[in-house]
Formats: structure tokens, C-alpha cells, sequence
């Protein structure tokens, strides 16, 4: 999904709601993107706090679509990013790489 700030679907509710109670656990702090989905997910496990850090991947061309659907529509970019998902910077996104070296402010 990316950068692509949607609610939980009712399966993912589902999902959510069933994780937490089967891992039962007692979180001393639990921290989220700031994505609706995330924190919905995360107010399943208790109170909790954002990080606008923890956003994910932006995705550019390819956010909110499957594999098969990049593939079809974007053929060359998709097969540029297989051959190296790391570094290929995806057009109005960013590549791996450009999130991990945002990871290293932690």
C-alpha cells in the first residue's frame, strides 16, 4: 500500500482484532505510523503513539496496486525495480534504499 492512507477493510479489522488475542500480550509501549490503517490496527493492541518516521515505503506509480497490475500497466519500471528492488527509485516514489537511509535518524 505504501504511502496510500485508507482505513482497514472489515477483513483487516477482522485480522487485527483476532492478532490481538491470540498474541495476548501486555505491551509496555507500542508506536505507529501515522497511516489510518496502522493505527487502527495498533489501537487493537492498547494505547500507543505515533511516529511519523515509521511511514512506509512510498510506492510513486505503483501505490494501491497489486503485482500483477505494476506489471501490466508500468512493464518497463516493473521490470527495472525486479532487477534491483533495492536501488531502483521508483518514478514518484523512492527507492529501498532512500527508506533505510531515513531509517539511520533512529
Amino acid at each position: 500500500m505504501g504511502w496510500k492512507d485508507e482505513e482497514l477493510s472489515e477483513l483487516g479489522h477482522k485480522q487485527a482484532k483476532e492478532a490481538s488475542k491470540r498474541i495476548n500480550i501486555k505491551f509496555n509501549r507500542i508506536i505507529s505510523s501515522p497511516l489510518k490503517r496502522c493505527k487502527q490496527t495498533a489501537a487493537y493492541f492498547g494505547e500507543f503513539q505515533i511516529d511519523d518516521r515509521l511511514i512506509e515505503l512510498n510506492f510513486g506509480i505503483f501505490e494501491g496496486k497489486s503485482y500483477l497490475e505494476i506489471e501490466k500497466e508500468f512493464k518497463e519500471e516493473y521490470n527495472t525495480w525486479c532487477e534491483d528492488y533495492k536501488n531502483y527509485r521508483i518514478p514518484k516514489g523512492e527507492s529501498l534504499m532512500d527508506l533505510l537511509i531515513g531509517l539511520t535518524i533512529f
